[in-house]
């Protein structure tokens, strides 16, 4: 009996060594396997990022900024102005007015968008300017910029500048 005890001793030993053998390298296996699916995830991911960063970052061109003055034909006043304008997309612009109104400074921004017409960029679009909605046109010739705008409100003038 004791042979046989020790007999099934050294078996069960084995047996406990080979199962824990598998075990080991089955564990191995699934960490590789893992660590190999999370390097192939993070390099997909990497490469996803810089894709996108270099396509959908719009490409604009340099702003263009017009200096001169503005009238408001409703109470007969003007004051000095200067309009930033950056090139969008297509043909969509967007615009920074700045100057003086009143003796007040003022900011407000508007977007337009373009056509060529025999030889002008032709910029036309809307804005909200103290609650009331503004609808603008002007051209670009050269170096020169002209525009008109009438308001909801009933404000309505011009607008010009030369590119500094």
């Amino acid at each position: 009996q004791l042979f046989c005890k020790t007999v099934s001793d050294k078996r069960y030993t084995t047996f406990v060594k080979a199962i824990r053998t598998r075990d080991s390298i089955h564990k191995q296996t699934m960490n590789s396997e893992f660590l190999l699916r999370k390097s192939v995830a993070s390099s997909l991911f990497l490469l996803g990022a810089i894709a996108f960063l270099f396509t959908a970052v719009p490409q604009t061109e340099a702003a263009e900024v017009y200096v001169g003055q503005w009238n408001n034909r409703k109470y007969n006043t003007k004051g000095t102005m200067a309009a930033t304008l950056t090139k969008g997309q297509g043909n969509s612009w967007s615009g920074v007015f700045t100057g003086m109104a009143i003796g007040k400074n003022y900011r407000f921004t508007a977007t337009f968008t373009e056509r060529m017409h025999q030889g002008k960029r032709m910029l036309q679009g809307n804005s909200r300017i103290d609650g009331s909605r503004y609808k603008w046109a002007a051209y670009i010739v050269g170096s020169n910029l002209s525009g008109s705008y009438r308001a909801a409100n009933g404000n309505n003038g011009n607008f010009s500048g030369r590119k500094r």
